[in-house]
Formats: C-alpha cells, sequence, structure tokens
C-alpha cells in the first residue's frame, strides 16, 4: 500500500529522486586537474584514457585519423525543475571559455538537451554517446585542417525522475511540464548566450577572429530529443515567431511580398523524436499559413533553420504519448470546447501530425555496422563527492559505432561534393507536395528506420551524417 501511495504522488507529481541536488559539482580544483590531464593525455593509442569526475567541464584528447593531437571540449548545464541552474556562474564562464579558445580559429558549438530517463551524470548513456560524436567532428576537424574548436554543450534537466521500476515509468506527466517549465526558464538564457558568442565569432568587424573570413564559419546547432524537443521548442519558440513577424514587417516597410532570407537560431535548431503534442507547433503553422494567404513568400536562398525528425519506428510518441494525451484532455474539461481539430492536434505529436509534415528522410547508403550499440547507464544518482576515474571508451559509444560513424561521414563529404540540393549526408529528402517552391524555414521531416530506427536511435551514423550534411549546406549558404 505504501508503494502505490508514493507512485500515485509520483504521477499526480512528478517528483524526482533526485531533488535539488546538483550531480556535477564545479569543485576549486577542477580547473587544476584538466589541465594535468591536458599534460598527459595524447599518448599512441586510438583513444586516450582520460580522467572523468563529477566536474562540470571536460577536456578530452585522442589521437586524430592523420596522427595529429586531438581534444575536444565538453560542457554540462544543470537545472533544477524550476528551470534555474545549481551553478549561476556557469554561464558567463562557459560563454567566455568558448569565446577565448574560439577567438583565432573559430568553433562548432554543438548543443544537446536530453530526453526522459536521462540527467547529467557523467556516465548516463546520453552524454556518453554524445562524447563519440564530438570525437568524430574533433577528428573530422583535424584531418581536414580546419582545427576549428569543438565545444559540446550537455543541458542536464531532472529527466530521469526515479531510478526503480515501476515508479521510474509513471512518472511521464511530471517530466513533460518539468521539460517544458525549463525551456521557459533560465535554459532560455543558456541558449541565448550561446547564440550571441556564435553571432560574435562570425563578426567580420570582430578582428580577432579569422577564421569565418577565411571561409570557415564557426557554427552553432542546437538538438533536442524527446522531452528535451519539447524543452528546445519551448527555449526558441519566441525567437523564431519574432523572426517571422519582423521579416515581415520589414517586407511591408519596403512595400515588397518577398521577405527577407530568415537565418534562424544559431545555424541549425533540430528536435528529434519529439514528445510534444502538435498544438504547441501550431503558432508557426499560423504564421506561415498567414504569410501564404496574403500573398508572402520566402526568400529563394531560404535554407531550414528549425527541423522536426520523428521515426515512424517511434512507437512511445506514437501510440503511447496519444494515449496518455488522450486522458489528459478528458481530465481538462475547458478543452474539449475547442473542438476536433484542436483535439487532434493535442493527443498527437508534432512530428506524427500529418498536416505539418513537409519531408521525407531516406538512406541512400547501407552503412556497415549501422546502428549504434548503446552503452548502459551508469547507476541513477552516483554520490556528489563520488570520483569517476573512468576512461574515456568507457563513458562513450563503443569503437564499432566510431567506425560506422566515420564511414557515414565519408560518405557524407561525397554526396556533399556530388548531389543534388535533396540530399543531406547519407540521406535523401523527398519533399511532399505542398511543400514544394516554398523555400520553408521549418521543415516537419518523417524518418524511415533506416535512417531512426526507434525513439532512442538518435546517435547512428546515419542520421549524424544528415545532421552533418545539413548543418555544412546551411552554414555554406548563410556564409
Amino acid at each position: 500500500m505504501k508503494r502505490m501511495l508514493v507512485i500515485g504522488s509520483l504521477v499526480l507529481a512528478g517528483c524526482t529522486a533526485s531533488g535539488d541536488r546538483v550531480l556535477r559539482v564545479d569543485r576549486a580544483d577542477d580547473q587544476q586537474r584538466a589541465v594535468a590531464v591536458d599534460a598527459t593525455m595524447f599518448d599512441a593509442s586510438p583513444v586516450d584514457v582520460t580522467y572523468l569526475n563529477t566536474s562540470p567541464y571536460e577536456k578530452i584528447g585522442f589521437k586524430a585519423a592523420n596522427g595529429s593531437n586531438g581534444s575536444f571540449d565538453l560542457y554540462s548545464f544543470e537545472l533544477d525543475d524550476d528551470g534555474t541552474l545549481f551553478q549561476r556562474g556557469q554561464i558567463d564562464t562557459v560563454c567566455d571559455r568558448i569565446r577565448e579558445s574560439a577567438k583565432e580559429r573559430g568553433a562548432i558549438i554543438v548543443v544537446f538537451v536530453h530526453g526522459w530517463k536521462h540527467n547529467a551524470t557523467p556516465c548516463d548513456g546520453n552524454i556518453s554517446c554524445f562524447r563519440t560524436v564530438l570525437r568524430k567532428l574533433a577528428d573530422d576537424e583535424q584531418t581536414h585542417g580546419r582545427n576549428r574548436v569543438v565545444a559540446g554543450v550537455y543541458l542536464g534537466w531532472r529527466g530521469l525522475g526515479w531510478c526503480d521500476e515501476p515508479a521510474k515509468e509513471v512518472t511521464f506527466y511530471g517530466r513533460k511540464a518539468a521539460a517544458e517549465r525549463v525551456g521557459s526558464a533560465e535554459a532560455r538564457e543558456i541558449l541565448h548566450n550561446l547564440r550571441e558568442v556564435h553571432e560574435q565569432l562570425n563578426d567580420p568587424k570582430n578582428k580577432a577572429v579569422n577564421a569565418a573570413a577565411h571561409g570557415i564559419p564557426s557554427r552553432l546547432v542546437i538538438v533536442g530529443h524527446s522531452f528535451g524537443a519539447a524543452l528546445v521548442h519551448a527555449a526558441v519558440l519566441p525567437d523564431m515567431t519574432q523572426d517571422i513577424r519582423s521579416a515581415r514587417r520589414k517586407a511591408e516597410q519596403l512595400g515588397t511580398k518577398q521577405l527577407e532570407r530568415i537565418d534562424g537560431y544559431g545555424d541549425l535548431v533540430v528536435i528529434v523524436n519529439p514528445a510534444f503534442e502538435a498544438q504547441r507547433f501550431d503558432v508557426l503553422s499560423r504564421e506561415m499559413m498567414s504569410l501564404r494567404a496574403n500573398g508572402y513568400s520566402f526568400a529563394s536562398d531560404q535554407k531550414p533553420v528549425y527541423v522536426v525528425v520523428s521515426s515512424v519506428g517511434d512507437k512511445p510518441t506514437h501510440y503511447a504519448f496519444p494515449t496518455g494525451q488522450s486522458l489528459g484532455l478528458l481530465l481538462q474539461p475547458l478543452k474539449i470546447i475547442h473542438g476536433p481539430a484542436y483535439w487532434l492536434r493535442y493527443v498527437t505529436t508534432v512530428g506524427h501530425y500529418g498536416p505539418y509534415r513537409t519531408h521525407e528522410a531516406q538512406q541512400i547508403t547501407p552503412i556497415e555496422g549501422g546502428m549504434a550499440r548503446r552503452v548502459k547507464d551508469q547507476s541513477c544518482f552516483p554520490d556528489r563527492e563520488q570520483t569517476l576515474p573512468s576512461s574515456y571508451p568507457t563513458c562513450s559509444c563503443d569503437q564499432a559505432t566510431f567506425g560506422a560513424m566515420t564511414r557515414a561521414i565519408a560518405v557524407a563529404s561525397t554526396h556533399l561534393a556530388t548531389a543534388g540540393n535533396d540530399v543531406y549526408g547519407n540521406v535523401r529528402l523527398i519533399e511532399y507536395k505542398k511543400a514544394q517552391d516554398a523555400h520553408l524555414p521549418f521543415w516537419v521531416i518523417k524518418a524511415q528506420t533506416n535512417v531512426v530506427a526507434s525513439h532512442n536511435d538518435i546517435f547512428n551514423p546515419t542520421f549524424v551524417s544528415m545532421l552533418y550534411g545539413m548543418v555544412t549546406k546551411v552554414a555554406d549558404q548563410r556564409y
């Protein structure tokens, strides 16, 4: 009975076992430890052993494919259930570090926001595979002589509400609400500040940065998964909406129906298998419909700025989500009066809502070693003083996955050089008739299972190559 009462309270309140406890403490000696690691990290092994502790800052070195010494940075933010940073000074510290390290050679800044049942522990499965992606990007920079700083930003929130079953499964509503709440709070400030860093690094007036002037622009990519996608959407939606309205007002002032190019939030915002209702995307849809109804058209060189990718094999968002939302709809009578169209948008995730879809994604070339073998997450909530003298491979995806990712990026590079505008990495996008010639800044893509197999299959090489190709084409067109 006691256990049932606990579970019941979790369903209603979405409580978390971690409470207000920070998982990755920035202790005074963390920077000294990072420097000590830097001095010894480069040895002959393909992936060097590095020192992982609970610090929110990691610098990881490796031997690149061309034999040179490479490295990447990984910064972890943590927010509580109200969306407040546990360590408020992190925003300025991280932005200053990225800005300083990239001032002469530019940077690739990749933000990843995890979903349900994950958090910021150093060996969480999501952050582990994120390290593998960052290493591949850094290796690619070394191999092609661009040498930009690779900075990963892992935005951690309390997606993992409880460690034990079945309590872990019944925190759905609490964690969904928390993600949306966090995205409307200081997570928005984090993304705003990183956006400013990106703009400063690419500002031609900034004489300290010369990478962009030589055709190697700095890049900012923001990726959110599942409930993390809901967090990202809540954080960037006001800016995305304002961008459209500003473009329309400027066109009105100039007396034209042709909008100027919308550059969006950084280079690209991508949400994968988003676990939020289509109704939350409706504001963007209505803005675009209003433009069309009044004869406006997007710029001929408009590229996507916000991309939704949902797999046809994503059963949780395709089946479980509508079931839960239908129950929620019945418990909220005021929502019922909005009518059937609203009901459908409310119970269907944005990626599975047919009227919003613009493209279908299909794999071009099967990649040997294909899908990522997911690492086993570490214990849920380690002691806050626990030191983890782990090796980098222990807290990253397996080496077979890295090899497959390397081959996928190689295929992507070949396709970029030879294929048309419908190819992004190892993926071909088939445009739906309703989206043709619209040059839409917002894409909703249905992904076949050979691109994204299931809800959690977000670090597989083919999908990573697709992101690689999209970001490359967007940035090449913009700068």
